[in-house]
């Protein structure tokens, strides 16, 4: 367990420290923020928090089906150390969870922007009223935390980096110690 908890630890300081050089480089002002493209000769912004924004409505609509909105065709999710190679897998995940957590709701409680990336430092609450990867329902309240860092193309997120206190939340579901 200690080397679990070291290895969370030791992803969420390096995560941070990613978060601390974004913070420092960061220089554009708020209304410079957003991708700009160009379709038919017209010209349309795309805020690069709006799709992230959108990425967290997903889970607090509870819409699976909103995934394939917020996330781009070539979506290739990178979490806690594992690859997720493709928006339909990311999309199993979301309804995986979905269906353990169906009051899940995420808050944004930081964010930062530079160019077509942001990162955000997330909270979750939600009860644990379905199968969770192979864990029977407890009916628990949980806490989840998480950074996750998002690279946006083209109003979708194309690519993410997520850590999240994964050995936290079974903590409190009662499988860990």
């Amino acid at each position: 367990m200690k080397s679990i908890v070291g290895a969370v630890f030791t992803r969420n300081c390096l995560f941070v420290l990613t978060l601390l050089t974004l913070s420092m480089t960061a220089t554009r002002s708020a209304s410079a923020q957003s991708d700009v493209t160009t379709t038919g000769g017209n010209v349309h912004s795309v805020s690069v928090m709006d799709a992230v924004h959108k990425f967290y409505q997903a889970y607090n609509d509870h819409n699976a089906s909103l995934w394939e909105q917020a996330m781009a065709p070539s979506y290739v999710g990178h979490v806690n150390g594992q690859t997720i190679p493709s928006r339909e897998v990311g999309k199993g995940f979301v309804a995986a969870l979905l269906s353990a957590f169906p009051d899940i709701h995420y808050s944004v409680e930081d964010s930062l922007q530079e160019g077509d990336r942001a990162a955000v430092r997330w909270s979750a609450t939600a009860t644990h009223t379905g199968n969770f990867f192979g864990l029977a329902p407890t009916q628990r309240k949980v806490r989840m935390i998480g950074m996750t860092i998002f690279r946006v193309e083209n109003g979708q997120v194309a690519e993410l980096w997520d850590v999240w206190d994964e050995a936290g939340l079974m903590k409190q579901l009662g499988a860990a110690k």
